[in-house]
């Protein structure tokens, strides 16, 4: 009777020492999927990662094109601004020299027709 006792007590404790380990097992795996599915998020969180630096690297060359592109443009307008500035002015002198000469023409007009005829009135005529 008292090794039915030892007996009957260990084939206890062997199945509760059964069920403690499969109650291990189970922990076991989902510790296991859970590891898994944090591999899994953190192997996303570097593809994302990677994804947004190459982004930030094209944002980059974008800019440094377009800081190019807008620095070659204002190079481009400012000679041209500078080149019509330039003929403007060529313009500007030309006007003012063939002022000067039409004034210089009418002075020797006025003079002229005040020493031919001193006792007549000046009249300025069309004819230039």
């Amino acid at each position: 009777s008292n090794l039915t006792n030892i007996i009957s007590e260990m084939s206890e404790e062997r199945t509760f020492m059964t069920l403690q380990l499969q109650e291990l097992q189970l922990r076991c795996d989902c510790q296991s999927a859970d590891v898994q599915e944090l591999e899994r998020q953190l192997q996303e969180a570097e593809t994302a990662a990677a994804e947004c630096k190459e982004q930030l690297n094209r944002a980059k060359q974008e800019a440094i094109s377009t800081k190019a592109s807008s620095s070659s443009v204002l190079q481009l307008m400012d000679q041209r601004f500078s080149e019509e500035k330039a003929a403007l002015q060529g313009q500007i002198v030309v006007m003012k020299a063939m002022r000067m000469r039409r004034l210089k023409v009418a002075s020797q007009r006025m003079n002229s027709a005040a020493t031919n005829n001193s006792n007549k009135p000046f009249v300025m005529s069309d004819d230039s």
